[in-house]
């Protein structure tokens, strides 16, 4: 395989471009990928600043100089030249002329009023994860957490309204696509009514009520969710067959729903908190309820496949962040029977998420 470079012989302008190639797997190519992966910072930075400054927001009215951009965002404006170079380096800009920057496709995805905005997960990315990430030797020695973390790191959360937004809305981003693909791909159509246990704004459960219209659902999350939660949900159009419960589940879980969703819940915590919101739920749902659990799964052995890039990513960050964890196959199947209920089976789609149906004993 070859791997095209591009080189000038006739200055900065361009002209003359030849192209030659490298060896995929050859010295000077792996020396390039191990410079871009040890610089691989810049990326989250130049996203999560383009989106706190909402860049995209601006450009989305059409081309703009970049003096008027930097007016807009009350920036200098040399600076914020090389920001939006840099953003036509990743794909999030394009430059038409010496002053012109125009939005992408791909830089739509930072506007705040995108349908599929990541613009929440890129502000995570470079405050609360990004201090994280900077105490990986620390959490790697002592398998300890760098940031508040567990229960107390979720109350911090509750107790910071800019905090809970930018959390709450990272996890409304990161779930929306794998949601569909969930609702697409399981029949949730029979039950009665199908719970979100910490379900945040509720973006799982609405894509399966629109995907099923005689379903019922809810989110059973901490009360202070509540009002924005059900405003989500009328803004998704499933407001009318939607409750809230306000919910602590390692106090208890309520019965009533006769499927419980728990996406991205159980790598949060350890095994032992696992255990506790395990025997919870498999109580409310009752002997013979379903649960969906919604995670990525790590293999059971580590490889270079960028396809397993995300679980393992997400591995170390719940690691730091959360004090939890990615898990196998296998550790879900034990991780299950310890608390009686049997892993079905193991459902892939085209997210990077697994569907994981379970039963009740």
């Amino acid at each position: 395989m070859k791997l095209a470079e591009t080189s000038s012989d006739k200055g900065n302008d361009g002209m003359g471009t030849a192209e030659k190639t490298v060896d995929a797997g050859s010295p000077l190519a792996l020396r390039r990928e191990m410079i871009e992966q040890i610089g691989g910072c810049w990326t989250t930075q130049v996203i999560g600043v383009a989106a706190k400054l909402k860049v995209a927001d601006h450009l989305a009215n059409g081309p703009m100089r970049y003096q008027d951009v930097a007016a807009a965002i009350h920036c200098a404006e040399p600076s914020t030249k090389r920001l939006l170079r840099a953003m036509c380096s990743l794909g999030l800009a394009s430059q038409s002329d010496a002053e012109t920057f125009a939005l992408t496709p791909k830089g739509e995805l930072l506007r705040s009023d995108a349908p599929n905005s990541f613009r929440g997960m890129a502000l995570s990315w470079t405050t609360r994860l990004w201090n994280a990430w900077g105490g990986l030797e620390g959490g790697v020695r002592t398998g300890e957490p760098s940031v508040i973390s567990g229960s107390a790191g979720f109350a911090n959360a509750a107790a910071n309204p800019e905090l809970a937004d930018v959390l709450n809305q990272a996890q409304a981003d990161r779930t929306r696509g794998p949601a569909r693909e969930v609702a697409r791909t399981y029949d949730f159509s029979r039950f009665t009514e199908v719970a979100d246990l910490g379900g945040g704004y509720g973006t799982v459960i609405a894509e399966i009520l629109k995907a099923n219209p005689s379903l019922k659902g809810a989110v059973f999350d901490l009360a202070y969710l509540e009002e924005k939660t059900l405003a989500f949900q009328k803004a998704e159009g499933t407001g009318d067959r939607f409750r809230f419960v306000g919910t602590d589940f390692f106090t208890e879980v309520a019965s009533g729903p006769d499927c419980f969703v728990l996406k991205s819940i159980l790598h949060d915590w350890d095994d032992d908190d696992c255990r506790t919101i395990l025997k919870a739920v498999a109580k409310a749902v009752g002997k013979g309820g379903t649960l969906v659990v919604i995670e990525q799964v790590l293999p059971a052995l580590a490889d270079a496949d960028p396809l397993h890039h995300s679980a393992f990513r997400t591995d170390l960050t719940m690691l730091l962040g959360t004090g939890g964890m990615e898990r196998t196959e296998a550790e879900y199947r034990a991780l299950f029977a310890e608390c009686g209920i049997t892993l079905n089976r193991i459902l892939s789609n085209q997210s990077e998420f697994h569907l994981i149906e379970a039963t009740v004993d």
